[in-house]
């Protein structure tokens, strides 16, 4: 299954609106929270994780919190996609 890149970039946005929305800060993610690598969830958890660090546990201001965001969403995208090539 060969996976586009607008296909990812539209998941990772979805997500990453997904988890600054409606993850509250104080419940992002338990440090007991295992997820395979393989289900689609762990892309939420990287969200969450990442909005909890960047927005909770560092308070930077949004626009600098944008591109932290874009970061971890870079970064999530090249993790997809390493994984998916045979």
């Amino acid at each position: 299954m060969r996976i586009t890149r607008s296909a990812v970039a539209t998941v990772l946005a979805a997500g990453l609106v997904t988890s600054a929305v409606a993850v509250p800060q104080s419940a992002a993610v338990p440090q007991s929270a295992a997820v395979s690598r393989s289900d689609p969830a762990v892309i939420v958890t990287w969200n969450a994780i990442a909005s909890r660090t960047i927005v909770t546990e560092n308070a930077v201001p949004p626009p600098i919190a944008t591109l932290y965001f874009s970061f971890e969403s870079l970064a999530v995208y090249d993790a997809i996609r390493k994984t998916a090539t045979p």
